[in-house]
């Protein structure tokens, strides 16, 4: 679980599948505490977009704000 201001730092590509990165990036969200950072580096793009899509209808309720660096293939979201 993620505390006020801590930035936790993951590697996409180490999950094997897209729904196992989803899967990640979501119970993150919902497990966060404050306002944590979450990177994640070397994230495909179409992960990346398929991931925001899901925090955009699936859960509205949080506010998350989310950027993503297609040269260096850094997804960040801010809680």
């Amino acid at each position: 679980m993620a505390d006020l201001g801590s930035t936790m730092h993951f590697t996409a590509s180490s999950f094997s599948s897209y729904e196992e990165f989803r899967d990640h990036v979501v119970s993150n969200i919902r497990d966060a505490t404050g306002c944590p950072v979450l990177v994640y580096e070397d994230a495909g793009q179409t992960w990346v977009q398929n991931v925001c899509d899901h925090i955009e209808t699936q859960m509205e309720s949080r506010s998350v704000r989310k950027n993503y660096n297609s040269l260096t293939r850094e997804f960040w979201l801010q809680l």
